[in-house]
């Protein structure tokens, strides 16, 4: 349980329409007072609390906000509710769903970073309520994110949250954002894992090490796989594009990797189709369309995170974090945008190919598995 009032002032307060300083002369505070406030620095004096509450039409137990934060578990359902939910029922009321939750959980940052994401990945799939919606819903989640950086009760979540900002930032163009939020130069990475597996294993804690190290691995695998599907995107040859996924490639079938996160592989493969299509690399296409139909031809394919005989102890660790073993976007999405991309104009030189037809007949009886 905990206080959630400089939360509350703040939600309270946009939504009535005022500025900081508007409620500051109603109350008979200085601007500055109600900013600490709502940044939890410090709180209004307890006597100022009936008159907030009265300002606001609202109980004194409303505005202090004793509400426990949403846990792991809960925000992990909730989130896999929408995302199905957005396949399933109507966009309008799905949407209507998240605005009440995001009320609802205001004080939760966990929360807001997570729902953040999720409108952010399904953008497409929300009400076109204007003529640039997803710019629009791109917004939305970039005010969502930097809600979460003005509370920091967790740093963690912040770096995620102005991370994430700086996405949104890319996604709408403003690429100089983008560079202010996160500079233009490669900071070097001070890992802490191996000194946390190290007081383990002189502890003689041996499983919780192992567990630790595992973690590591399997974690910066996959951010290394996720790099390397963003230098893909700027290769400016055939031929480093094909080293490129020659050496990704390698490390997927070492590590099993398109068991372990199947949706970042299709990622890698994809990103690599796109290039190969751009230098019209026929050769190169051939290679990435059988792949990406051995890929999604795997019995049994599951877009979300797993371990294995070798990553034997991910499985806590994977269901621990916010969205468990989810992926970021739902699995039908995701074949519904790899079948559009295969059909749109820029594939059409090659849809004699045996294999594009392969991959593209794969992709409906997957479809229509799903219905």
């Amino acid at each position: 349980m905990k206080v959630n009032l400089g939360t509350v002032i703040q939600l309270k307060r946009k939504e009535k329409k005022l500025t900081q300083q508007q409620l500051a002369d109603f109350v008979g505070v200085s601007k500055a007072a109600v900013s600490k406030w709502e940044s939890s620095q410090t709180y209004p004096d307890i006597t100022l609390l009936p008159i907030l509450a009265a300002y606001f039409h609202c109980t004194i137990d409303e505005l202090l906000s004793y509400e426990p934060e949403l846990s792991v578990q809960e925000i992990q359902r909730i989130c896999f509710s929408l995302k199905q939910s957005l396949q399933t029922e109507d966009s309008q009321t799905t949407w209507a769903t998240i605005e009440e939750l995001i009320k609802k959980y205001y004080s939760c940052e966990a929360f807001l970073l997570q729902v953040g994401i999720l409108i952010l990945n399904h953008s497409d799939r929300l009400p076109k309520q204007t003529t640039s919606p997803q710019i629009d819903y791109i917004e939305y989640a970039k005010r969502l994110f930097q809600q979460v950086q003005q509370h920091p009760h967790d740093i963690h979540l912040v770096i995620e949250a102005k991370t994430l900002e700086a996405y949104c930032d890319l996604a709408i163009g403003d690429h100089d954002a983008v560079l202010t939020l996160l500079g233009n130069t490669i900071t070097p990475i001070l890992p802490t894992d191996h000194l946390i597996v190290s007081a383990f294993q002189h502890k003689q804690e041996l499983e919780s090490a192992v567990e630790v190290a595992q973690c590591s691995i399997y974690q910066q695998m996959m951010m290394c796989l996720q790099t390397g599907v963003s230098y893909i995107n700027v290769a400016q040859t055939s031929e480093i594009v094909a080293q490129t996924l020659d050496r990704f490639i390698q490390i997927i079938d070492i590590f099993d990797i398109e068991r372990l996160n199947p949706a970042l592989v299709l990622n890698v493969y994809l990103s690599g189709l796109m290039r190969q299509v751009a230098f019209h690399d026929t050769t190169a296409i051939k290679q990435s369309l059988l792949r990406l139909d051995h890929l999604l031809s795997a019995e049994g394919l599951r877009f979300d995170f797993s371990g294995d005989d070798y990553f034997d102890r991910v499985t806590d660790w994977l269901t621990a974090q916010a969205l468990g073993n989810q992926t970021l976007r739902a699995q039908d999405l995701a074949i519904r945008d790899l079948q559009q991309v295969l059909h749109s104009e820029q594939f059409s030189l090659y849809d004699t190919l045996l294999e594009m037809k392969q991959i593209r007949a794969t992709l409906t009886n997957l479809m229509e598995e799903g219905q």
